[in-house]
């Protein structure tokens, strides 16, 4: 029997399949995550969300039920397996923010793991922020701000310029390009996480100028192994150790023309 929250309907085959929270409970163990009732209730919640949204806006590309589980919510989650690596703890406020976080990966994940942070989710596309806005009203989710704008434009804001704590992103784009978009968000002291593939060691080699142009500098490549994927995933990680200049970032169509350089 299909019921409703919040005028949004659920499948039960989801929501209260008890196998199927069992098993995400063990995923999660291996990737240092212990949820409590409330936790595991809201990522079913959210995995309904996307897998019935996604049959009628494509939200993601895969479709499968578990491949979604795998390939986006446990890639999402390996930032805590190696949550000691950014020097964080989990009960310290913290000012995060996910760019480019198309349905909300991994920030509603962070924000329902982190529930002492103040996540902000940034995406250009409405269709992604409004389906956001349903998500984190469903959810109850108070730690979430929902931005509809590009990163290089509210990097120049004072109001986001260089106040977080972390910036994570699981765009797509290189690293050369994405290291403009994403350190001048972060403030001195904090952390830029990337989440990256196979190709993590040739975008390292081609981005150290840009990087530490940016005010960064790398930190680690951490390899992760997700739960039930079998593909190469990598996080990398940056520490911002000055203050960005005033110039970057630029506008896309510069940044995707001619990256920066140490030149």
């Amino acid at each position: 029997m299909n019921f409703y929250i919040r005028d949004y309907q659920l499948d039960n085959k989801i929501y209260n399949n008890q196998n199927l929270k069992k098993n995400i409970a063990k995923d999660l163990f291996l990737l240092n995550i212990k949820p409590n009732k409330c936790q595991l209730e809201k990522l079913l919640l959210y995995l309904n969300f996307i897998f019935k949204e996604n049959q009628v806006h494509n939200l993601i590309g895969t479709k499968n039920l578990e491949e979604i589980l795998s390939r986006h919510f446990y890639d999402c989650l390996a930032f805590f397996k190696f949550y000691k690596e950014f020097n964080l703890k989990e009960n310290k406020y913290l000012k995060i923010i996910d760019v480019g976080t198309g349905p909300g990966l991994p920030g509603i994940l962070l924000a329902i793991f982190l529930p002492n942070a103040e996540i902000f989710l940034l995406d250009s596309k409405s269709k992604f922020t409004n389906f956001l806005k349903k998500v984190v009203d469903a959810l109850n989710l108070q730690n979430i701000e929902i931005i509809n704008n590009r990163a290089e434009i509210i990097a120049h804001e004072e109001s986001y310029r260089e106040i977080f704590d972390v910036v994570v992103s699981r765009a797509v784009a290189e690293m050369k390009i994405l290291s403009e978009l994403l350190i001048p968000l972060c403030k001195i002291g904090g952390k830029v996480v990337m989440y990256k593939g196979k190709k993590v060691y040739i975008e390292v080699e081609n981005s150290k100028e840009s990087i530490a142009v940016l005010g960064a500098k790398i930190d680690n490549i951490i390899e992760v192994d997700v739960p039930k994927l079998n593909e190469y995933r990598s996080l990398v990680i940056l520490t911002k150790i000055k203050n960005t200049l005033c110039k970057y970032p630029r506008k896309y169509g510069r940044i995707i023309k001619k990256p920066v350089s140490g030149n």
